[in-house]
Order: C-alpha cells, then structure tokens, then sequence
C-alpha cells in the first residue's frame, strides 16, 4: 500500500515493477489489502486500478509518525 501511495502506481504492472515482486505476488497482497479493507479497486475494461481506502491512508500515515 506504501508503493500506491509513494510511487502513484496503482495498476498490478505498476506496482510489481515499483517493488520488484512478481504479478502474482501482487495479486495476492492487493487481495488481502482489499479484503481488509485498506484498498479499493476498479475495474474499467481490462485495467485494474488500486487506491487506498480512508482507513487504510490513516493506517499508512499513522505509521509514519
């Protein structure tokens, strides 16, 4: 979620590049992010895009301090 929010990546291509893990890795980690509520995803046509939710920003810059 580091990644989305310091690179502005938010497409799985996108982040796997920005942290150097493989698609599949992606998929999963965005997968347990979203399920938890820290990440939304959209669809629009064949591109996924991934955000993060309020709380998941909060969490993030909690974390910061």
């Amino acid at each position: 979620m580091r990644a989305i929010v310091e690179t502005g990546a938010s497409t799985m291509t996108a982040l796997a590049r920005a942290t150097a893990i493989s698609l599949f890795t992606v998929s999963h980690r965005t997968s347990a992010l979203r399920n938890a509520g820290l990440l939304v995803t959209e669809r629009t046509g064949s591109s996924v895009s991934h955000m993060p939710t309020r709380l998941g920003t909060a969490l993030l810059r909690g974390s910061q301090h």
